[in-house]
């Protein structure tokens, strides 16, 4: 299981579906092209989920596509300060971590106290015909 958001391998990856359940989770499928450098060929469909939300803030354009450029997670960023200072010390604010990704064309941010992310499919990537 990976623990370090930074450690998972999502950059380059597209957002097929992102779905915010009454229950505080967000759950996105992304889908991943095989890496230039990977001697695997398959493109990976994921399943990225944070749980525990306690707050989301979404500004992008997906139209066609939604990319992921780059992720990080933030210990002192604005957004969570912000959110600490409106809890006014609830025990649940202090485990909060700020999750960012960066898309192609906007950003999303995420405060939850963790995520998890498996891998759903791995499908084959067929190169150019030759011929």
């Amino acid at each position: 299981m990976i623990e370090n958001f930074e450690d998972v391998q999502i950059d380059g990856a597209f957002i097929r579906e992102l779905v915010l359940t009454t229950s505080k989770n967000l759950r996105m499928s992304l889908l991943r092209a095989p890496h230039e450098e990977s001697e695997r060929q398959v493109s990976v469909l994921s399943e990225l989920q944070f749980h525990e939300i306690q707050s989301v803030h979404c500004n992008f354009d997906a139209n066609p596509w939604l990319e992921i450029k780059s992720h990080a997670t933030m210990s002192q960023s604005e957004y969570r300060k912000r959110y600490l200072a409106d809890e006014r010390g609830r025990a649940s604010g202090a485990d909060v971590r700020h999750f960012q990704m960066i898309c192609d064309e906007g950003e999303i941010n995420i405060l939850a106290p963790r995520f998890t992310i498996v891998v759903v499919e791995e499908i084959p990537h067929r190169g150019p015909s030759e011929g």
